[in-house]
């Protein structure tokens, strides 16, 4: 806390100074715990996508540097760029966007930090934030199936019961985990319900 009596956060001098404030709300200026910490966490999907696909990734993942655009017969992976729209979006700039090219499938992958008791407030925002995009993509890409996926930790390193479903879309196994073809475990749930 700051001085005796004043209970504004040091860092940003907005909000109250808590433990919630500063791991999931602070954005002090020229320094960003928050952003850093969602690159950072950012990057392990994205080196997973990258080791996917075929591209080359370092033997580390957090070695590995962000590119704007990688593109291989796969797929193409788009790193923090505004994807290109025919009409006027404001939110057409995800975390990662995933064009798989051999499934015809896209992924708009947002990561979020929140607050363990938010998370799924955040899950909820990153899921409607693009519904506009997701219109003009699915006229740019006829055939294409799409979907949002909001990778939310919380700020003390929980995750919701919705997790593991949603590493599958990113983190895709060989072959199921289960072997009965009824298996109802989170990881052999199908990903695209068309």
């Amino acid at each position: 806390m700051g001085n005796a009596g004043d209970t504004h956060c040091r860092q940003c001098g907005e909000g109250v100074e808590t433990i919630r404030h500063i791991l999931s709300q602070c954005h002090p200026k020229g320094f960003n715990l928050y952003m850093e910490r969602h690159d950072h966490a950012l990057l392990v999907v994205y080196y997973d996508l990258c080791k996917h696909y075929g591209f080359e990734v370092t033997p580390r993942w957090w070695e590995l540097q962000t590119l704007p655009v990688r593109e291989n017969h796969h797929a193409k992976i788009l790193w923090d760029v505004p994807i290109p729209t025919d009409g006027d979006i404001v939110a057409r700039r995800p975390d990662i966007f995933l064009q798989d090219k051999i499934t015809t499938h896209l992924y708009l992958i947002e990561m979020a930090v929140a607050w363990d008791s938010i998370q799924e407030e955040r899950r909820a925002e990153k899921q409607s934030k693009y519904k506009e995009l997701c219109a003009d993509l699915r006229r740019q890409f006829p055939g294409y199936c799409m979907d949002v996926v909001p990778v939310v930790i919380g700020g003390l390193g929980t995750v919701t019961h919705v997790w593991w479903k949603t590493c599958a879309v990113f983190l895709p196994r060989e072959k199921p985990c289960h072997k009965s073809k009824e298996c109802s475990a989170l990881c052999c749930v199908p990903l695209c319900e068309s």
